[in-house]
Parts: C-alpha cells; structure tokens; sequence
C-alpha cells in the first residue's frame, strides 16, 4: 500500500481524487498505531483483534485496488452481513491496516483495499435487501471502512502534548488548554499515525496526522469569503500550514480555510463555498475533511 505524504501531494489531483485521497489518508493513519491487545493472565493465546466499521459516504466508485467481489450474495442481504464477508477477506489483503467494503443496488457487496471515485451523497436510496437503509443505488456505493478497533487514549502516548507545542507552537497558544484541546482530536480524527511502529508519535507523524483531515479544495484563488469564522476570536492568523489546521481543528463551525503561501496566512471561514472568491496563484483553499 502506498501512503500518502504531505499536503503539498494533493495540489497534483482533481478535486475529486484530492477528496478521496484525503478520507483514504486519514483512515490509513487512524489505524497505523497497533498496540498489543492485552488478554487475561495465563498461558499465552492468540487474540483475534476485534474490527469494527464506520462509514465514508455515498460515492460513485471508478478504480479499485485488490478488489474482491461476493459472487453468491445472501438473498437478504444487510451492511452487517455484507461486513461479515469481507471480514472472512482480511487475510487476503497483504499486510491489512484496514479496507473498505461497499454495497451498490441493495444486494451487491463488495471489499477493496483502496477505492477511487466522485461523492454523490444523494444518490444511495436503496435500501438494503435484507432490510435497512445503507445499500448503495443504481450506480452509487455506500461505502464502508473496516479497521481494527484500538482504544488506546493518544493523550497517554509519551511527550504528545510537548509535540504538539512544538509542532503548532500558534495553535497552541490560543488558550491555556489549547495544546489539550489538539491533542484530543487525534484519537477522534487520525487515531494514531505511527509509521515506524514504535508505539510513541513523533513530530513529523504528528504534523502528516493533521494533513490529512484537511484536502486542497482548488487552487489559485481563495474559499469562498462569504461565511468567515473566527478561531481564538481571531479570522484570520499569520502562522505554519499545519498550524493553520490546527486552529481550525479547534473552532466546530470551522470548515476551512484560505492559505496564503506567501504571506504564510490563513483566513477562516464557515462555509467555504459561500461568497466571492479572489484570485491569485499565492492562495490555497483548503477545505476540512468531515468526521
């Protein structure tokens, strides 16, 4: 599986792929810490990680990696059923951090380990043959991500809240629990990304965790500046890319922000698509990636 870097790598792709790249990277990286499942005193055994799923939205799929299809579909068929195989899959995707599985047309079930496509959230209304809404559409897929479930409180990880000082040092000064603040939205938004599998994160872990909720909407000109927010009272800041992202993080009714590559300047609003846009090839929208 190839992971995704730095924000600077979604400037390259369509909207659509930069939408799909960004749900992709964060669920990647939510998954990425694996600590050990602790198990009752005894002789040792081995403990099946328990998974769970969540979904990502109704999208229109057009690419699929390692993509295996239910041939023999149960006659009634529901998002739990359709989990349960693709479930029975997982030891058919080499090295499994974690894969997605879809259901289009009420009774076609499918997995992959990545997907690409265009979000069309209006489009799955059929509803599941087995019963249940969440069954995908004619063409549209509601698609799912399976991963391993891990309770493990990034706030207990060694030296987080002095990394995320050090990596947002603007973010971190909005309020006396601002560092705190951050640090929680790390098992709620990117769980963990511990690339090296060492069990504490690092500064550039840190930083690629909160890249990923947040995707280039367009490029060359502003959001949309109909609907500005403040964040620490403030609509705009003169700070880092991620500590632009860190602040939004904070402020519920942010949804994105302008970044002003020359300036190193951000200005936030609500709705990013609302109001007249500026041009200039300096701006970058960026839009937060729901969930």
């Amino acid at each position: 599986m190839v992971f995704l870097p730095l924000a600077c790598f979604f400037l390259g792709l369509s909207v659509a792929d930069r939408a799909a790249e960004a749900r992709r990277s964060g669920f990647v990286e939510e998954k990425f810490l694996r600590l050990a499942i602790s198990v009752p005193s005894g002789p040792p055994a081995e403990v099946p990680p328990e998974l769970e799923y969540r979904l990502t939205g109704c999208w229109i799929p057009s690419s699929f990696e390692h993509k295996i299809e239910d041939t023999e579909p149960a006659v009634a068929l529901t998002v739990e059923s359709c989990f349960i195989f693709c479930k029975q899959k997982q030891d058919e995707f080499v090295d499994f951090l974690g894969m997605y599985f879809g259901i289009t047309k009420g009774d076609k079930c499918w997995c992959a380990s990545t997907y690409g496509g265009v979000e069309k959230p209006d489009e799955c209304t059929t509803p599941c043959s087995g019963g249940g809404p969440g069954c995908g559409g004619a063409e549209a897929s509601d698609i799912y991500y399976m991963y391993e479930r891990n309770g493990t409180n990034v706030g207990t990880l060694p030296d987080v809240l002095d990394l995320v000082k050090e990596v947002g040092p603007e973010s971190a000064q909005i309020s006396p629990s601002a560092a705190e603040e951050i640090a929680m939205k790390l098992p709620q938004t990117a769980q963990h990304a511990d690339f090296n599998g060492d069990g504490v994160l690092d500064a550039h872990e840190i930083t690629h965790a909160f890249h990923a909720r947040f995707f280039a909407f367009h490029e060359g000109s502003t959001c949309g500046q109909g609907n500005p927010e403040k964040v620490g009272g403030k609509e705009t800041s003169v700070a880092s890319l991620i500590d632009c992202q860190m602040m939004c993080l904070l402020a519920r009714a942010c949804g994105g922000f302008t970044f002003d590559t020359s300036l190193r300047q951000c200005a936030f609003y609500g709705d990013i698509e609302s109001g007249s846009t500026e041009s200039g090839e300096q701006y970058v929208c960026y839009a937060r990636v729901p969930g």
